[in-house]
């Protein structure tokens, strides 16, 4: 058995609320329930009915959404994301009389408060001036929910099984926590400035960030806006979700934030005095622009400030960008078995105990059983959480305990787990999967399956790399499934200078296809021998009948001095021709179904190629050969096309993960109106199913200025997915060296997103408007 590095990073749960606008007593509901959960703070609160509610799943990559209130439009919106199923049986808190631990299902902050009971620094923080305290205010104060939001606050406990805040108390150091009580009519004291309320400090506590891209608009300051207004409360809750430090100052009620707002924004100032401009100056959060502009002054006197325009549009990426949030880290040694790894689960960070049935995640990051551009498994997964109940049954995992993550697999587990199993997924599986997404069926096409035995044949992709010498394509297309030839004349195909090209067997002397003592260069002998070897071209002998006159090849294996003739039967001693005539060789019977073996030396050598370039520097691409595609369910009829090749670039968070398609000619072979319809339509339907598409047209020639032309169409003026490859890019070992010889330029490609603007620059017909413009 293999073992296998896995990375862990323990995190909550994230949970999306989902409730009506109008329903302020499901908002508070939310908010109290988030106060009593581990990383509570950091769910959002979605509003079904306003425009940015889907935004904000994508934009918090949640994993469970929970229906709020009565409206029965929230549990209407929670069905309509079933990649999201419940990770759990029945309720997130449970009230039943008969149970016999925790009555919340997912970490809680009595769970924190156990792991932390023993800190050395809770006295101090509870007893100090600024330390820890409970903040309490009227439930007829105008501003409660505003309080609620900030300060923090828990259920009753008939509503989720436990008394919170009397077990807070009695879980700490100092049971006495100093309470302060806020008055609903005089001005807000300056003393909240730094709360350090018990509510709010305890789902954050032990929590560290990670961001996937940069922090956007990583601006403190303050929100302004109305707290009679749920969506503004809301926005406030999740722009502090997004992990950015605000405060709550409503413009209505300005006569109560006199002292403090100011306050605020000194200490906004002092806390950001060593960061560069914008980020040195506080910011006002609002929707109503020209509001914030005239109480500027007033609400964050003394300086500058960031204006920060909330609308549906900031919760789509880019502007407020959402954090991992942590409770720990752990590397395990995975036990690995017939594709399945099996790993403990050390150093967890919470308690076990009485919480054993608490549900968390473990991000997993494994690596791959055989890592390289050759594996036939993976455990890289594109982030598309669409797929999760189909990327966890593929994994082996119950189907509703999978989270795909950006890079990573979001495990569910319960508290008290110690340990997990996860099998590869076959990059078959993956694919069927990514193209059933699209409404199509996928198997591999005939050619599929030559190129696949080709390339197995060869040792791998890398093992394609002897299909880069023009004269070895020369001498496969040069003898058709019946002719037999001798190595003199397989030397002199091999080692020639192309008449169509005028590449030389020189260019190639630096080519390694297998190991050899460094500084020697390769040889047309070596590459016969490995040819012969790798079972690319077989031995054997052409023996005539004495009876029937007629000559027919035998392979070196079927060859008996005593030899059986198989046109007409007859029996014959074989010995002095086979001592006195030279053995001759033939195509591979892999090979000789047809002359070009439909396509399969341009697909093994194209995606040698994008392997060497593209399979490397963490893009974790994957690569499988042609696959024919049916309407899924169609029958007979319905849409049909089929892919030379397909690629899958994971990628890297926040972008798209992107999907490759494409054509696959031979010198001779043209690019037509019907190649360029049917994957346009392939094109656009796996768009719609979430991923970014390139083709790919690729032929080992040049390219007629019509082939272009037609290639053209499937760019945009803003989009650049097509990538033209001929044997100026192929038969390198770097796919742009020659260009970079002729040029002096250097053209970087290791995103499949330069080979499509490189395409462009050597191929100015691809660009959809003139170059000038």
């Amino acid at each position: 058995m293999d073992a296998s590095r896995v990375d862990i990073i323990y995190r909550p749960i994230r949970v999306g609320w989902v409730l009506h606008s109008g329903d302020r007593e499901a908002l508070r509901a939310a908010m109290r329930m988030s106060f009593c959960l581990i990383g509570g703070k950091h769910n959002p609160i979605i509003l079904f009915d306003q425009p940015e509610a889907e935004a904000l799943v994508r934009l918090f990559r949640v994993d469970m959404l929970e229906a709020v209130g009565a409206d029965p439009g929230a549990a209407d919106f929670v069905s309509r994301f079933p990649h999201l199923p419940r990770p759990i049986m029945g309720s997130i808190f449970e009230t039943a009389d008969h149970r016999l631990f925790s009555s919340c299902q997912l970490l809680d902050v009595m769970n924190g408060v156990h792991v932390y009971s023993d800190w050395s620094n809770w006295n101090d923080s509870s007893g100090s001036e600024s330390g820890l305290r409970e903040i309490q205010w009227d439930d007829d104060d105008p501003l409660a929910d505003i309080h609620l939001a900030e300060f923090g606050g828990f259920p009753a406990k008939e509503l989720v099984g436990r008394d919170y805040a009397g077990s807070i108390r009695a879980y700490l150091a100092n049971k006495d926590l100093p309470r302060l009580q806020i008055d609903p009519v005089r001005p807000l004291p300056e003393t909240l400035v730094s709360p350090y309320s018990a509510a709010s400090f305890l789902t954050d506590h032990g929590l560290s960030w990670r961001y996937m891209r940069d922090r956007g608009w990583f601006y403190p300051g303050i929100y302004l806006g109305d707290g009679s207004q749920a969506p503004d409360i809301v926005n406030f809750w999740n722009i502090r979700a997004a992990n950015t430090p605000i405060r709550f100052v409503d413009h209505t009620r300005l006569d109560r934030y006199g002292v403090l707002a100011p306050a605020l924004t000194r200490r906004h100032r002092t806390h950001l005095s060593g960061q560069p401009d914008p980020r040195r100056n506080p910011a006002i959060w609002t929707t109503d622009e020209a509001l914030a502009t005239s109480l500027a002054d007033q609400v964050a006197p003394g300086g500058p400030i960031n204006l920060c325009r909330v609308n549906p549009l900031s919760w789509h990426g880019g502007a407020l960008n959402v954090p991992t949030m942590l409770l720990g880290e752990a590397s395990a040694l995975g036990v690995e078995a017939k594709s399945r790894v099996t790993f403990s689960l050390p150093d967890r960070p919470y308690r076990a105990d009485e919480f054993g049935q608490q549900h968390l995640i473990a991000s997993v990051k494994i690596d791959d059983p055989t890592p390289g551009p050759d594996r036939k498994e993976t455990f890289s997964l594109p982030f598309l959480p669409e797929h999760n109940e189909a990327f966890g049954r593929a994994l082996g995992v119950m189907y509703d305990n999978m989270r795909v993550e950006p890079g990573r697999l979001g495990l569910i587990i319960q508290a008290g787990a110690t340990d997990r199993s996860v099998k590869a997924i076959p990059l078959w599986e993956l694919a069927a999967a990514l193209f059933r997404s699209a409404g199509l069926k996928a198997s591999l096409s005939n050619g599929g399956l030559i190129a696949q035995q080709l390339i197995n044949q060869v040792g791998g992709l890398e093992g394609g790399r002897v299909f880069k010498i023009p004269g070895v394509r020369r001498l496969l297309r040069t003898y058709s499934a019946n002719d037999s030839f001798t190595r003199q004349a397989a030397l002199k195909l091999i080692g020639e200078r192309d008449p169509d090209t005028g590449a030389s067997f020189a260019d190639h002397h630096g080519l390694y296809i297998e190991q050899r003592e460094i500084g020697t260069d390769l040889t047309s002998d070596m590459v016969f021998s490995y040819l012969v070897e790798k079972g690319v071209l077989r031995m054997g002998w052409d023996l005539r009948c004495p009876r029937c006159q007629l000559q027919a090849w035998t392979a070196l294996d079927q060859i008996t001095q005593h030899h059986t003739c198989g046109y007409c039967g007859t029996g014959f001693d074989a010995t002095r021709q086979l001592v006195e005539t030279a053995m001759t060789f033939r195509r591979s019977g892999l090979l000789g179904i047809q002359r070009d073996a439909q396509g399969a030396v341009p697909v093994a050598l194209v995606l040698q190629q994008l392997a060497n370039n593209l399979g490397h520097l963490g893009n974790d691409a994957l690569f499988l050969p042609s696959i024919e595609l049916v309407e899924d369910g169609g029958g007979g009829g319905g849409f049909r096309c089929e892919t030379d090749i397909f690629g899958v670039f994971p990628g890297t968070y926040p972008d798209k993960p992107a999907v490759l398609i494409g054509e696959c000619k031979d010198r001779d072979g043209q690019i037509d109106a019907d190649d360029i319809l049917k994957l346009g339509i392939l094109a656009q339907r796996l768009e719609t199913a979430g991923l970014d598409v390139f083709a790919l047209f690729a032929k080992l020639g040049p390219f007629a200025d019509g082939e272009i032309a037609l290639a053209k169409t499937m760019n945009g003026r803003w989009q650049h997915r097509v990538v033209l490859l001929t044997n100026r890019e192929l038969e390198p070992y770097h796919v742009y060296e020659r260009h970079e010889q002729d040029q002096g330029a250097r053209l970087f490609g290791s995103r499949i997103q330069d080979f499509a603007l490189n395409s462009e620059r050597i191929f100015p017909g691809l660009r959809a408007e003139p170059a000038g413009e």
